[in-house]
Formats: C-alpha cells, sequence, structure tokens
C-alpha cells in the first residue's frame, strides 16, 4: 500500500526461480497504512477464538486506499483445525491519522455475524487517543483496559426501531398487501388506523401505528416518523426524523440480532403465546467455552475442589484453555475423558455443594 507493489507476486517469482523485479533503489514510500486482522474471537473472554458459521459476513465496496484480503465467504464455517482468522484489513493514507481514519471507517462498515469476532474491539482500539498518538507497545491492552473491555454498550435508538421495522416489515411481506383481506397482516380497519406493539423480553414496548406506507413509532417519550422503510437481502433501511439509518438485521439463536456501523446488538422479543418450560441450569456446571479436544482431567467424582483449581485442558485452535472450578465445590460428576473431541457449551463436569464443616 506504500510501495505500490505486490510483495506476494515477489514471493511466487522469487521462489519460481525468477529475479527480483526492482532493486531496492527503485523504492519510494508513500504516505502511511494500517493493517488489522479480523478475527473469529472473542476479546471479553481472553480472546479466545470462536467457531460457527459465517452467517453474515459483508465487506464494503473496494477502494484504491483500502484493501482486503480474506479467504472464507459468507455462509463458510470456522473450525477448530485451523487458525481462525477471517480477514486481513489494510487502509492507506497521505498520514497515519488519515490511515486511521479510514480504516475505522471501513470497519464500521464491515459485517461479521454467526460468531463472535473482535470487530469493534479493533475499532475501540483504532479509535482510543493513545493509539492515535502512537503511545503502542506491547502493554497497550492491559495498560488501556477498562476503556478497550467496557460492559456492554447501550444499544442506539435507531438499533430497537429498525428492529421492530424488520419484524413490521416481515410480516407485510409474509402476507402482501394486495392478498386476500382475511390473510392481510397490515392491520386494516374502518375508523382510526390499527396500531401494532412490537415487545421486547427486557419490557420495551414500541408502539407502531400506520399513516399510509408510513409509520409513527411511539416508544417511551419519543415519537419518529418512519418513511421509505425497505427490506432487502437481510438488510432494513429507512428515514427515522428526516435522517437516513440501516442496519443489517439477522435472527440468530432465537434472537435479533442488529448490526450497525460495526457493532451488534441483541434484542429478545417477547411472545405473548410463549411459555417458558426452562426450569434453569444449574449453575453448579463447568462447560466448554469453545469446541476441543480434552487434553487431561485432574479431578474424579467425590473430589473436593478449591475455587480456580485446574479441573482439565481442553486443546483447541493450536492452544491449550484451562478449565477451573468456579467456587469450593465437590466433583459430582465427569462427562468427558481425554481425548474426546466435545463441542461449545457441553457440561464437562457437574459440581455439588461441599458439605457444611
Amino acid at each position: 500500500m506504500i510501495t505500490g507493489q505486490d510483495l506476494v507476486e515477489w514471493q511466487l517469482r522469487v521462489a519460481a526461480g525468477e529475479p527480483l523485479p526492482v532493486q531496492q533503489e527503485h523504492l519510494q514510500i508513500d504516505g502511511h497504512a494500517v493493517e488489522v486482522r479480523l478475527y473469529a474471537e472473542d476479546p471479553a473472554k481472553g480472546f479466545l477464538p470462536s467457531t460457527g458459521t459465517l452467517r453474515r459476513l459483508r465487506f464494503p465496496p473496494s477502494r484504491h486506499d483500502t484493501r482486503v484480503d480474506t479467504g472464507v465467504r459468507e455462509g463458510d464455517a470456522v473450525t477448530m483445525y485451523y487458525d481462525p482468522m477471517i480477514a486481513k484489513l489494510i487502509a492507506w493514507g497521505q498520514t497515519r491519522d488519515a490511515a486511521i481514519l479510514r480504516l475505522v471507517q471501513t470497519l464500521s462498515a464491515t459485517e461479521a455475524a454467526g460468531l463472535r469476532t473482535n470487530l469493534s474491539f479493533l475499532i475501540d482500539l483504532l479509535s482510543h487517543p493513545a493509539f492515535k498518538a502512537g503511545e503502542v507497545d506491547t502493554g497497550f491492552i492491559d495498560r488501556h483496559h477498562d476503556v478497550l473491555f467496557t460492559s456492554a454498550r447501550q444499544a442506539p435508538p435507531e438499533a430497537r426501531i429498525l428492529c421492530a421495522l424488520e419484524q413490521l416489515l416481515g410480516r407485510e411481506q409474509s402476507f402482501g398487501w394486495a392478498s386476500d383481506p382475511w390473510n392481510a397482516g397490515g392491520g386494516w380497519r374502518l375508523g382510526p388506523a390499527h396500531t401494532q406493539t412490537i415487545a421486547f423480553a427486557d419490557g420495551e414496548r414500541l408502539r407502531c401505528t400506520p399513516i399510509g406506507r408510513n409509520w409513527l413509532v411511539h416508544w417511551n417519550e419519543m415519537a419518529v416518523q418512519v418513511s421509505g422503510a425497505e427490506r432487502h437481502d437481510g438488510r432494513v433501511t429507512a428515514m427515522l426524523d428526516g435522517r437516513r439509518a440501516s442496519a443489517a438485521v439477522l435472527h440468530l439463536q432465537g434472537e435479533e440480532l442488529v448490526l450497525i456501523d460495526g457493532r451488534g446488538y441483541s434484542f429478545a422479543l417477547r411472545d405473548p403465546l410463549g411459555v417458558d418450560l426452562d426450569t434453569g441450569a444449574s449453575a453448579l456446571t463447568l462447560m466448554a467455552p469453545m469446541p476441543g479436544k480434552v487434553v487431561s482431567v485432574f479431578a474424579k467424582a467425590g473430589d473436593p475442589v478449591r475455587k480456580g483449581q485446574p479441573i482439565a485442558v481442553l486443546e483447541a485452535m493450536k492452544m491449550e484453555h484451562t478449565l477451573a472450578a468456579p467456587a469450593d465445590l465437590v466433583v459430582e460428576s465427569l462427562n468427558a475423558a481425554p481425548g474426546e473431541q466435545i463441542s461449545e457449551g457441553t457440561v464437562v463436569v457437574r459440581f455439588k455443594a461441599a458439605a457444611a464443616q
């Protein structure tokens, strides 16, 4: 990006016995470039690799000042057997600040869903004042941990509104505006317009009243005029009070995932006919944080264990991960043996409370 030369092509030509295309004195450096690596990993869990299917993977269109190198496509699976890198994204600018800004813009226009990634972490890191100032060394992440690993970011209002619009537009698409009126889902009636309510599991409710082909959305003390709402290729676009808003909305694992500016926000919708039959999983379990191979087990049924004591070692993606006891407990049963391949979420150990002394 700063020399205008394709170094990978050079490697292939040299490997084939050809000489270098140009000599050192012919090279000139122009501007600055910054590269990040988009990984299937969870920064909040110590950057543990993540596996799963890339339900959505979209990069912004190519430009002269950006480059995306990737070997996977939407629909591909990231498995435990290979490095979990999804792509390298590189941005060029006449100055370092310009290159960083362009890279943040590129990452903000990137969509990755279906597994955990470091996408939002990269945006936060590049946007940090200390990084922009060049105060970077191997202790950077630990030094700025509290800022880079903040608690769950609150979703912007447009994320919830676009999520509700996806539900409304989905109903229209399912039934059709011009279909049999007995099957139409638009809520048409004589007299006052019918208001539909989109209820979320966290108690928030959006009341959506149709005005022709547009909507008036009431949420708490806010009223938003919605016009030009469209749903295409997993993306919802609309004008909210005259301002364009757009997001990818996906249904993943029983929740709606809204992707805006490189960040994902999950919403659970309340089903008025649903009944929660889950009695609640026991907290006295130790589950595999990712799929992998059990390498070692250090306890047996009946053993008392202390908080933090290693119980098993899991190997995945060229790394070993120690599973430790969550508290002072007693091992009730072991559900995995050395050499066994297990999936993410597998209960490796069940505990029971230690007897009172």
